[in-house]
């Protein structure tokens, strides 16, 4: 990467002159969707920050019209995200794969300002919803990333839902949710849900192995570890009493990838009075 293809006389700061990142993202067209900072594990991955957007700076100014690559630094053991363009660096789980890398560059380019775009009060017209669809779409304008909505029964939460999918599907954001219209479910359990002592025992000791699994391979602490214990015992639970069926089944959800959009809608349930 050459900061001034101009300049021959060494560089006067440290990331300038000739520089070379440790790894390039090359996207279908050959230009780079993203540099990568990668320290050793012994150093904090911060210390990559400047250095990796430093190289996105200058491959976009040595290919005008073309744009910034995004950022990755990492020391083996955290790896950070950067869309510098848009929104601040956060920590994530994975690297991106290339087509989450082309469709988060295809949405830099392309989404429709949601701030100003119409809502159709067709399917959700009331005032309060119009003002709760605003609040969440003005939001991710300003880089927001998370959004919650309490909403009581009655007053049209599906609604008000629908709308917002509709305003993501006219503004092209709903490029992220492509590749995961058909989500990929793996069974890791099924069981009986009789009541007796052979049944109950082999359950718990299906479920305990389960509970190890996730804690010997996610690394989780004792707090999620218990919370997830918790999940499996209730769904489990749910299903005994209340599914009328003689075997039920677990299954987990798999993402290939890190980069996606997933609306998750949590309903109370009028018929469960009650409930927490």
């Amino acid at each position: 990467i050459i900061s001034d293809i101009n300049r021959a006389a060494d560089p006067q700061d440290k990331y300038s002159g000739h520089l070379f990142s440790d790894y390039a993202l090359l996207g279908k067209d050959g230009y780079p969707l993203a540099v990568v900072e990668a320290k050793k594990a012994s150093r904090n991955a911060e210390e990559g920050k400047l250095q990796a957007v430093e190289y996105a700076i200058n491959i976009q100014k040595n290919n005008p019209g073309k744009d910034m690559p995004f950022v990755l630094y990492t020391n083996g053991h955290e790896i950070h995200f950067w869309d510098k363009e848009r929104y601040p660096p956060r920590k994530v789980y994975g690297f991106p794969a290339r087509d989450d890398l082309e469709r988060l560059r295809f949405l830099k380019n392309n989404s429709g300002t949601l701030s100003e775009e119409l809502i159709n009060t067709d399917i959700s017209g009331r005032p309060y919803q119009i003002k709760a669809i605003r609040s969440v779409l003005e939001s991710i304008q300003l880089k927001r990333r998370k959004f919650l909505l309490v909403m009581a029964t009655g007053t049209g939460k599906t609604r008000v839902c629908v709308s917002l999918l509709d305003v993501l599907m006219r503004t092209n954001w709903d490029r992220l949710l492509n590749k995961y219209r058909k989500k990929n479910y793996l069974p890791i359990i099924n069981f009986s849900t009789e009541r007796g002592n052979v049944q109950t025992f082999i359950r718990e000791k299906v479920l305990s192995k389960i509970n190890t699994l996730v804690r010997d391979n996610l690394n989780l602490d004792n707090n999620y570890e218990s919370a997830f214990s918790y999940l499996i015992s209730e769904i489990t639970d749910n299903i005994i009493e209340h599914s009328g069926v003689n075997r039920g089944w677990l299954l987990i959800q798999y993402y290939p990838t890190t980069e996606y959009l997933d609306l998750c809608i949590i309903d109370n349930g009028k018929t469960i009075l009650g409930s927490y």
